[in-house]
């Protein structure tokens, strides 16, 4: 499979379609998405340019292949800073989304900003990324099978969700005093 074509697999279940509801919102033939999205096709320029109308990503997004070295540095940096509670730093290095690499990269950079948003208790914004972007992952995903990397960011997060959910149950129980 080609960059691009697993940019396209991986927007198209990002947006929750099929490759049949994609074909026909282009005009092409199912079995040529499939061929793209595979690599055994190349995409053309006009196909390139309804892809980002479709999707609502830039060309470049599509087309222009990130340096996978220096986003995995980024990804480590924002890491290391939320398990230190640096906040600040986080958004410095917030990642932008045009370099990203591959579906397994941008389930990083999501969960990384997922446990941003359970640290500082905005729950309808960690919420809203869970409904976005990891719930089209999540179910599929085996622990076992991924990368180290993956694997601690994926614990951390599931380890944060579960403390802030519980802490504002506490709060929530006590009673209000004037």
């Amino acid at each position: 499979m080609t960059y691009i074509g697993k940019r396209l697999v991986f927007l198209r279940k990002r947006a929750r379609l099929t490759q049949e509801e994609v074909s026909k919102r282009l005009h092409i033939s199912r079995s040529h998405l499939g061929n793209l999205e595979k690599g055994v096709h190349e995409v053309k320029d006009y196909l390139i340019q309804d892809f980002t109308k479709l999707y609502g990503v830039s060309s470049s997004y599509l087309s222009i292949q990130p340096d996978c070295e220096k986003l995995r540095i980024q990804i480590k940096r924002g890491y290391h800073s939320l398990l230190q509670d640096d906040k600040e730093n986080f958004i410095k290095i917030n990642v932008l989304t045009e370099t990203i690499d591959s579906p397994t990269q941008e389930m990083e950079i999501q969960l990384l900003k997922a446990i941003y948003a359970y640290q500082k208790r905005e729950i309808s914004e960690a919420e809203k990324i869970e409904k976005d972007y990891l719930s089209v992952f999540l179910p599929s995903f085996d622990l076992n099978k991924c990368s180290p990397d993956l694997k601690k960011i994926y614990l951390f997060y599931a380890f944060q969700k579960k403390f802030t959910m519980e802490k504002l149950k506490k709060v929530m129980k006590v009673p209000y005093v004037f």
